[in-house]
């Protein structure tokens, strides 16, 4: 009789399964740094120049949070690594957390396939791995995904950190809080047609994290500045979309002359692009007073056109929105010479000027962000209809669960485009951001959905044969 092999210890196992799991989120997150890696340094953008001045020189800079400015301050040795790690492991780690409410934890190669498939058909490592605050759109319409429907499945410390995304990102950039605020009505109005969902819906902690959001960019300014306000320049960039829309040659048209309005007098050498208007040292915009002192100004515009021509608004918002959805081309601007932030990148950390501009992206010739868009752009339209379309399928196979996340995320991508297409303009930078999220609840969806239909046919065969 062979002897008796002995018990593994239950304590071992669990070491042995967390190591593994552990090794599959590195290896995970590594898959997301590999472009930043491949490129020698992380992505720039324009504006990243913006948040370390705003951080570093304690100003505080119109368009461009405090908030971002001091993370990135506070990992910027070696070379802003920590930053880009970070915003991968973030990543990793939100959707580690979908695959185990969705009943799919605790297998590491669905988690690293995901995060390859992720890495090599869409723009996510581009995002995750650039000094911007645009990670936390997905990131933040994940965890507030997480927040509002599966509270019950997180331990406490998850939870608490996903609240924390939620206010970091809305606190980084304006956008990631309307987003939030839109997707948190949706499914306000959702649940109170759906008792079933009424009962399972939990808003004081996305509520919550929302109210800090709001909270911590002042309180950040105060920190950093001595100043309690708010970053500068959402009046001015709604302006810019009503200025392209023609809304506000419209409006002056009809209202001048006007001594009250300063661009009465100068509506001859107004700039037809809000980026003129805004970026390239207009006199215009700079007579008015700029971001802060032209708010007045803009503002009473913007509310006496909303006011004056209301449907031909409507029109111009809803076609901004569709405009938003499919302009998702990867890099969008990333191969320009982004002087400002070199500029300031050379003064606030000397140490990484050298590998900042031996990166690929800082060559000629530039990176071919457009190589990239063949692949990213079909897939993210792909994904985009289909998780609309998974939505309305599982809806009506009785899929709940799968309705409910489907959809959810299907407002996610429509909320991300009206805010950046009604209240900014639409940019390709906008959308693709965002839009590796339909592509990672696709593959969520495909895995539960073939796991659920497998199932089944055991369940039948069982029945049949005994």
């Amino acid at each position: 009789m062979m002897d008796a092999q002995p018990a593994v210890p239950s304590a071992a196992i669990a070491t042995s399964r967390a190591t593994v799991i552990a090794a599959a989120g590195a290896v995970s997150t590594g898959l997301l740094m590999l472009p930043a890696v491949v490129n020698g340094f992380p992505f720039l953008f324009y504006d990243t120049g913006g948040y370390l001045d705003a951080a570093f020189n304690h100003v505080i800079k119109p368009g461009r949070s405090t908030v971002y400015g001091l993370l990135l301050q506070l990992g910027s040795h070696p070379g802003f690594w920590p930053v880009a790690l970070l915003q991968c492991a973030l990543c990793v780690w939100i959707l580690g957390l979908l695959l185990r409410v969705h009943s799919l934890g605790g297998r590491p190669g669905l988690l690293i396939g995901m995060c390859a498939l992720l890495t090599f058909s869409t723009a996510l490592p581009f995002v995750s791995g650039e000094l911007m605050p645009d990670i936390f759109a997905g990131l933040g319409g994940f965890a507030l995904y997480l927040l509002l429907w599966h509270t019950a499945d997180l331990r406490r410390p998850e939870a608490l950190g996903l609240a924390g995304v939620i206010a970091v990102g809305g606190a980084s950039h304006a956008s990631v809080l309307a987003i939030a605020i839109l997707c948190v009505a949706a499914a306000g109005l959702a649940a109170a047609y759906d008792p079933a969902l009424r009962r399972r819906l939990r808003l004081w902690l996305p509520l919550a994290s929302i109210g800090a959001g709001v909270l911590l960019t002042p309180t950040a300014n105060l920190l950093n500045t001595g100043q309690f306000k708010a970053t500068p320049g959402g009046t001015a960039f709604v302006f810019g979309r009503l200025l392209e829309d023609g809304i506000v040659a419209r409006y002056l048209d009809d209202h001048c002359p006007d001594p009250s309005l300063t661009l009465c007098a100068m509506r001859g050498h107004i700039p037809r692009l809000a980026d003129d208007f805004l970026w390239d040292d207009s006199e215009v915009f700079n007579a008015i007073g700029g971001f802060e002192g032209g708010e007045t100004e803009m503002r009473r515009i913007i509310i006496g056109s909303l006011l004056s021509y209301p449907l031909d608004n409507l029109r111009l918002a809803v076609r901004a929105t569709l405009r938003q959805l499919v302009a998702l081309q990867t890099g969008d601007l990333m191969s320009e010479e982004l002087v400002d932030s070199y500029d300031v990148i050379r003064v606030v950390t000397p140490s990484a000027t050298a590998a900042m501009m031996a990166a690929r992206q800082q060559q000629e010739p530039p990176i071919d962000f457009d190589y990239y868009s063949r692949l990213h752009v079909p897939v993210a339209l792909a994904a985009s209809l289909l998780i609309a379309v998974a939505a309305v399928a599982a809806a009506w196979l009785g899929m709940r669960e799968m309705t409910l996340f489907a959809g959810s995320i299907t407002m996610l991508l429509l909320a991300n485009a009206a805010v950046c297409g009604i209240f900014s303009n639409p940019h390709d930078r906008y959308q693709s951001r965002i839009a590796w999220v339909a592509v990672a609840a696709l593959f969520i969806f495909a895995v539960r959905f073939g796991a659920l239909y497998l199932a089944r046919r055991r369940a039948l065969r069982t029945a049949a044969f005994g």
